[in-house]
This record gives structure tokens, sequence and C-alpha cells, in this order.
């Protein structure tokens, strides 16, 4: 089995999972506490991408002697 179809197995995985538990807490707690679950997760999100940064460059030099 092939990385790609590894990534793409856990990938839909996490869809069906995601879809179940929100609809769970949909039907146990409401709209509004689906709402402030996604914002928080988002907001969450947005302040690791932001905190991360972007990786630094690495320069390999060829060194001959």
């Amino acid at each position: 089995m092939s990385a790609s179809a590894v990534y793409v197995a856990i990938f839909n995985a996490a869809i069906g999972i995601g879809a179940m538990v929100g609809a769970w807490v949909l039907s146990h707690a409401g709209l509004p506490t689906v709402l402030m679950i996604a914002g928080l997760g988002g907001a969450l999100a947005l302040f690791l991408v932001a905190g991360l940064g972007r990786p630094a460059l690495v320069f390999v030099q060829e060194i001959n002697k």
C-alpha cells in the first residue's frame, strides 16, 4: 500500500469521525455549542499557524578539498 493511499484513507476516516462527533454534539448540546466548538477550533488553528511561522531555509554548501 502506498503512502498516498494511507494518507487518503486517514483523511477520509477523519471526515467521517468528525461528522459523527459533530452530529452527536448537535443532538446533545444544540447548535450554539457546535458553533462555539467550531469557532474555538478555528481560532486555535489560526494561532498555531501564525505562531509557527515559516520554516527556516537550509542552504547546503558543498566543500571540495
